[in-house]
Formats: structure tokens, sequence, C-alpha cells
């Protein structure tokens, strides 16, 4: 029988794989797990994720099976040490060639979709919430995970950081601030290695609805976990939830645990700086976060982006 997915590496999966090609690959990748249900692929995401009845099918690219190896292992780390729910990992193979996960679907809506129907002042709760979320993770012993230690991580990120943002398209003014922006902070001050999600966004954290407000009820998409400097977490609330909301970001940190003495520009302008050098870094997304009049400096957007 000749093979269903194509030959590829590290190519976009979406480009290389049609929803009807992995609607059939999901349903035969079911039927092998016993699973029930019309197969319903969701829409967005850099992997093929598909819904069959209460489970999740999560299928990606040979060159990519290192992400999938490391959420398969935090699923199993952190089943039942979080006061919130993680998937739970059901099963694990590889179809042609192809690494899948199969997991529980959790329920709870997405904070993205519900932060835009909240006010000032629930806004303001469910941040702290969020921070104190995000602190019992880190509060997990991070396992032994694949990739780079966190040093080398760090130095690959560091490396031609004005090269990699043209490369991009960033404007030559904006590029040439990075490098002095970021000397300027550095060194980072060392708060010990905590176990990382690095990218809390909007569509990853999960709520529910209590009688006190919404709450933190899920954690999903665990692929690019790791360990590391705690403050790199930060980042992606910030860019994709908060937008520089005045008040949200301090009351992130505080219910993270940082006294608020410890709050101040010096504050902001390192988070901004982890947030230039993250992995998935965009200092137009960052303006675009921060919306009109733009900022003119990297100073400008870290007071303004990441407003305490």
């Amino acid at each position: 029988m000749p093979a269903l997915l194509p030959a590829i590496e590290d190519t976009e999966v979406r480009d290389a794989v049609s929803p009807e090609l992995w609607r059939r690959v999901a349903g035969q990748i079911a039927a092998r797990h016993g699973l029930r249900g019309v197969p319903e692929p969701y829409p967005t995401g850099s992997d093929l994720v598909c819904r069959v009845g209460e489970a999740v099918i999560k299928l990606t690219t040979p060159g990519w099976a290192h992400q999938l190896e490391v959420e398969g292992a935090l699923q199993r780390h952190l089943a039942g040490r979080l006061p919130y729910a993680v998937p739970a990992l059901l099963a694990e193979g590889s179809f042609e060639g192809w690494p899948y996960l199969v997991m529980s679907r959790l329920s709870g809506a997405p904070l993205g979709q519900v932060w835009e129907e909240l006010d000032a002042r629930a806004r303001l709760r469910l941040a702290a919430r969020l921070g104190e979320a995000t602190a019992a993770l880190h509060a997990v012993e991070a396992p032994q995970l694949p990739g780079p230690s966190w040093g080398g991580f760090r130095r690959r990120l560091r490396l031609d950081l004005e090269a990699r943002y043209l490369a991009r398209g960033l404007a030559p003014e904006w590029a040439a601030q990075l490098e002095p922006f970021v000397r300027s902070v550095e060194p980072f001050p060392g708060c010990g290695l905590v176990l990382l999600h690095t990218e809390l966004l909007g569509e990853h954290v999960l709520l529910r609805e209590t009688p006190r407000g919404w709450d933190v009820d899920g954690l999903i998409d665990l692929a690019d976990g790791r360990a590391g400097d705690a403050e790199y977490d930060f980042v992606a609330p910030v860019e994709f939830v908060f937008k520089g909301q005045r008040g949200c970001l301090r009351a992130f940190i505080e219910g993270y645990g940082y006294p608020a003495e410890s709050l101040g520009a010096a504050t902001q302008r390192r988070l901004c700086a982890w947030g230039l050098l993250h992995r998935y870094g965009s200092v137009r997304r960052m303006l675009d976060a921060v919306g009109p009049p733009a900022p003119e400096t990297l100073d400008q957007l870290a007071l303004r982006l990441y407003a305490l």
C-alpha cells in the first residue's frame, strides 16, 4: 500500500498535509488505539492536531520529533503535580515515520477568548491567578529533557541578534537598537532554573468560571517546555494577553510571588530584553501589541508594553 504522508522533515506541516489527508491519517491512528468518534481537525497550530471523541491526536514531521518527545515526557512528569490539569498521555507511536501522541482532551475556555469579555477589575484578578498558576508550574522540579542546556540555548538566542531580526524583515533603525539595549540589561540576575512552558499564550491556558470569577483550569501544548530562567515565561502573557494594559503585569508578577518593592523600570527593561531574545521574539508584534502612538525606541517600548 502506498504511503499517505509525504517524505518531508521540517517543512511547515500544514503546507504539506491537507485537512482531508489528515482526517484519513487520524482515522487510522484512532482505529489503532480503539478511539471512538469522528476525527475533527483543529484549524490552527504548528502541528496537526485532531479531536477524536474525548481524546486528541497530535502528529508532526520526523524533523520535529524531539518536541513531541518533550511534550510526552512533561505530560507524564506533571500528572497530579499541579493545581490544574494537563493532558494525560494515553498513547504514543509513529505513523509512516511521523511521530504522534494521543492525549486526553481538556475542558475549559481559552484565556484569550475570555479576556476580551472582562472588565478592568476582572482582568487584574485573572492576571494574578495566571501568575499563581505560573509559579505552581515553576515549583515542579524540571525533569531531564532532550535538547540543549539552558546555557547553550541562551547563547544561541544571543548570537547574531541583529542579523536574525534583519532576516525577519525588521527595519534597520530598530534592529540597530537591539544589541545596545540587551547589553544595557545584561547580565540577567540569576534566579535558578525552573520548569518553563515558554508559550503561555491565550490559547494554551484554559479557564473555568467559579463564584469568585475565572480561574486557571488547564494548560496545554507543552512541546516547547524546558528548564530555564523564570522570567522567560513572563513574556508571552504580556505580548499576547496583557498588551500593555496598566496593572496587569504587576498583578501577574505579584501573583507569581515577586515583592512589590522589587518592581520598577529595571524590571520592565529586563523583561523586554527577554522578549527580544525569546526564540519566537518579534519587535513588530510587540509594537502592534501596544498600538498607537508607536514608540520610537526600545526603551519607550519597554515602558509601554511592560507597564507596571
